[in-house]
């Protein structure tokens, strides 16, 4: 007999919507964090990308921060404009934690 199980999710990564540049929102078409962040650092100067980059993760540092216990950020991007490649990785608060948990059910 299959076992059931009820999933518990904790609480969600911290909303990056407001780093958002309102004349790029248009261009948001899915509701990954991942976008989000895309399109704050498209709207941070991608002409730097590192520099646009580095203000994202300033600022999204400051939102996982303001929870206690501090939330944890990895990050971890490739940006092109078709000649040049940029990669990043960037962690902070990096501690064991768990997404989701799963709890037995009992049977019916």
């Amino acid at each position: 007999m299959p076992q059931r199980f009820r999933w518990q999710l904790e609480p969600a990564a911290p909303q990056v919507e407001g780093l958002i540049p309102d004349q790029l929102y248009p261009q948001r078409n899915g509701t990954t964090d991942t976008e989000a962040i895309f399109l704050a650092i498209m709207g941070a100067g991608i002409e730097n990308p590192v520099a646009a980059t580095e203000n994202v993760l300033m600022k999204l540092t400051e939102l996982v921060n303001q929870t206690k216990p501090a939330d944890r950020l990895r990050v971890t991007a490739a940006l092109s404009n078709g000649s040049d490649l940029y990669a990043f990785r960037y962690a902070v608060n990096d501690r064991p934690t768990r997404c989701i948990t799963g709890n037995r059910m009992p049977a019916s």
